[in-house]
């Protein structure tokens, strides 16, 4: 049986497109309970782009599928979260976590601004299982093999030589199968990567018990930024008081970068979030640092919120 529902969903993504597609037009042929208890997952107003582990064995058992085809059966639900105004090509990723759950992933573009700044399913997914407390990222999917910029910054993963890059249609990854020659952080003497538990030692340059500020201090301590070493975090309060976060997270090869403003909007979108809902964003950074993050967030700004005003706040290290 698990057979005929991989062709089947193999059949829906094919045939189907993000306009039209539904959690129920993707699941409509699978067993109605397992149905059910699928979209009661992605409708909980507290759903975030994750699957746990739970939910994860419980689909597995009840439709006799290995990780990979569960992967593969929801990996087309992520592509309903993608916001590609520019293009129209929405993307949708899914990616394993070492705690065993899934992770949401999907392609966001903002109209009017600049093509380098989109923000790909594969970065969404892994900033996903990031901000969820993940260190470490299995296995992969957006259903073939990922362009050489998602390579790229996948490659900067701690561990990144064990990734295994899910293809739907054959045989399995690895980076070295397809980033032949690669670069990366131990190519500058990185030891780690992207997802090691880290804390930047960052404080306040005034103190602040601003509940906002210190989310974003916190977003800064988080930050990957071995090359630059201006670290940065974002905190966006949305208009119901929930905050959201974002890291900087560089990349040894600098354009695959994720800015803190890419981070957090894929957190409020993979929440069921709308950008016109943020009401006060605080940026924390090192003052004179290198590289800033201030003019990038207030162009996006600009283009979601332009009434929304950027709130900079100075952190230093403490060596």
């Amino acid at each position: 049986m698990k057979f005929i529902y991989v062709y089947i969903f193999q059949f829906v993504i094919l045939f189907s497109t993000h306009s039209q597609t539904k959690i129920s037009d993707i699941l409509s042929d699978i067993p109605s309970h397992v149905e059910k208890r699928i979209e009661a997952i992605i409708n909980d107003n507290n759903f975030s782009g994750v699957f746990y582990s739970g939910d994860v064995e419980y689909i597995s058992s009840e439709l006799d599928m290995s990780l990979y085809q569960v992967m593969e059966l929801l990996r087309p639900l992520s592509r309903i979260y993608a916001k590609a105004p520019i293009s129209n090509y929405m993307v949708g990723a899914l990616c394993s976590g070492s705690s065993g759950n899934l992770y949401f992933g999907s392609n966001i573009e903002i109209l009017g601004e600049s093509l380098s700044f989109t923000l790909h399913a594969e970065q969404s997914a892994v900033v996903n299982a990031w901000s969820h407390g993940e260190t470490n990222i299995n296995f992969i999917n957006v259903g073939g093999s990922p362009c050489g910029y998602c390579l790229q910054f996948l490659n900067e993963l701690n561990h990144a030589d064990s990734l295994i890059i899910i293809n739907p249609q054959g045989k399995n990854y690895t980076i070295s199968d397809l980033l032949t020659f690669p670069f990366g952080p131990k190519n500058l003497g990185i030891d780690g990567g992207l997802m090691s538990k880290n804390n930047n030692n960052l404080i306040l340059e005034n103190d602040s018990r601003e509940r906002l500020v210190l989310a974003a201090l916190n977003a800064a301590n988080m930050s990957y930024a071995p090359y630059s070493k201006g670290y940065s975090g974002i905190a966006v309060m949305t208009e119901d008081g929930n905050i959201f976060q974002g890291y900087y997270a560089e990349n040894a090869a600098f354009n695959p970068s994720i800015s803190p403003i890419e981070f957090v909007l894929s957190s409020l979108n993979l929440s069921g979030k709308s950008f016109n809902q943020i009401k006060k964003v605080v940026l924390v950074e090192k003052r004179s640092s290198k590289s800033s993050q201030i003019n990038t967030v207030k162009a996006v700004l600009n283009k979601i919120v332009p009434n929304v005003k950027l709130n900079v706040v100075y952190c230093h290290k403490v060596e």
